[in-house]
């Protein structure tokens, strides 16, 4: 009981590198859990079809917002650090501009879903339609969350994005169940109530902690800009990578092929989460940090990680139909293929995200745009020539494809941009010592 105590006293505080890296885990695991569990409902009570509607309606606020951000997100948080004197006028600034640009995205998705989801159902359409004037609400969220993760704040952060957040939706899920109106386009308009509520919360704490000053305004635009400008690349090229396949799919496949690529995504994604966990915390821990530090930092965190991601995935692939079927129902068992590949093409990706971070650290957030920039030309392409021809499984061919492209260009990267020999991915003695203490003892020695 004490090492349970102990362990659960580390993660909480949060105090190193590690023990917030942990945390962060801990927040996508539960995040993770409660997004199967909702998933598995919707899945069991729309069927596939009505899953692939669902999602069709719910991709575009947060897609557009995230398309929107100008970098300001990565920004503030490298401006935070940077000028540190100038925190609350970069706050107000931010909020600002998160407002003008959220609300510029929701009026370019009102008018752009009806000609991309042309295929999809009449109220489909005009659900997401309304339903994408929300994307300023995410906006605002994400600059709140950064600014917070930039003062190390992340308990709080994590709680908000993946506890509260997937909670009530969880919440409102079992409210249509308990009055029988269950449908993909009631989840979608019962869902925004909880949305605002949550945006709120988060606003206000950052707003208690940070306390934004709207003055010197061009003076923090400017210093805003000229990372942001920079770093936007990679925002949006990092957005379209995510959810390209997904704003492919729905313009283009069935919604019955659209629902079982999403259960089998989603499934994937639960591999994935202990290196974007990595990823988030090492952009802010290792900004301003010398070269060598920084890559160091780096490595060490991407071989643990890799090494617990692929026991994990080997783990999950092996189980893979049965999972599906416990989870989603028998009509999801079709997805096993898929989730097997897609499974192989998380580890990629996420390996790739942690190997990016020293790019974003280090002031050349351009390099990393390009490298994004690459493996995405490369996947759309992909999509053109195989979708058409082998459907879903056309899609899960080239992420894999441009999934190796993107780890191998980020890795020669480093000795050309850098300057600095690129990491070395081969786990030894000391790294499988650092797993134990962080599984067995809940230290990072």
């Amino acid at each position: 009981m004490k090492l349970i105590h102990a362990k659960i006293r580390w993660i909480l505080q949060g105090k190193d590198g590690a023990s917030t890296i942990a945390q962060t885990f801990l927040a996508r695991f539960i995040f993770m859990a409660l997004t199967i569990v909702t998933g598995m409902i919707t899945a069991r009570y729309l069927g596939p079809e009505g899953r692939g509607e669902l999602a069709a309606m719910s991709l575009w606020p947060q897609l557009l917002a995230f398309m929107a951000t100008l970098g300001l997100t990565n920004s503030l948080i490298y401006n935070f650090k940077r000028y540190p004197e100038q925190k609350s006028e970069l706050f107000g600034t931010a909020l600002i501009l998160g407002s003008l640009l959220g609300t510029a995205a929701s009026i370019v998705g009102f008018f752009c879903i009806p000609v991309w989801l042309a295929k999809s159902p009449e109220i489909v359409i005009q659900v997401a339609r309304w339903f994408v004037l929300t994307a300023v609400l995410d906006m605002l969220h994400g600059i709140a969350c950064a600014a917070l993760e930039a003062e190390e704040q992340f308990g709080f952060a994590n709680q908000i994005r993946y506890i509260t957040s997937p909670l009530l939706s969880l919440i409102t899920l079992w409210i249509l169940i308990q009055f029988n109106i269950i449908n993909p386009v009631n989840f979608i308009i019962a869902g925004i109530i909880p949305k605002v509520i949550l945006v709120l919360w988060v606003l206000v704490h950052a707003c208690r902690q940070i306390q934004p000053k709207f003055i010197r305004l061009s003076a923090s635009f400017r210093n805003l800009f000229r990372y942001g400008l920079r770093s936007y690349g990679l925002d949006l090229l990092g957005t379209l990578a995510s959810k390209i396949d997904q704003i492919f799919i729905v313009g283009v496949l069935a919604a019955y092929e659209v629902g079982i690529y999403n259960a089998a995504l989603n499934l994937a994604s639960v591999i994935a989460m202990l290196q974007i966990s990595a990823g988030s915390i090492l952009f802010p821990k290792a900004s301003a940090r010398p070269v060598n530090e920084v890559v160091e930092m780096t490595a060490k965190t991407a071989r643990v990680t890799l090494v617990l991601t692929i026991v994990g995935g080997a783990t999950v692939v092996l189980l893979g139909p049965q999972v599906l079927e416990l989870l989603y129902g028998n009509e999801f068992v079709a997805a096993a293929p898929i989730f097997r590949l897609l499974v192989g093409y998380t580890i990629l990706l996420g390996t790739t995200q942690i190997l990016m971070q020293p790019f974003m650290a280090l002031d050349r957030p351009e390099m990393a745009t390009l490298l994004q920039a690459l493996g995405l030309g490369l996947n759309v392409v992909m999509f053109v020539l195989w979708v058409p021809t082998y459907g879903v499984y056309g899609v899960v061919y080239a992420l894999l494809i441009s999934g190796v492209f993107r780890l191998v260009a980020v890795m020669v990267s480093y000795p050309i941009v850098l300057k600095s020999r690129s990491p070395n991915l081969i786990p030894g003695r000391a790294d499988f010592v650092r797993i134990y203490h962080l599984v067995m003892t809940g230290t990072s020695s």
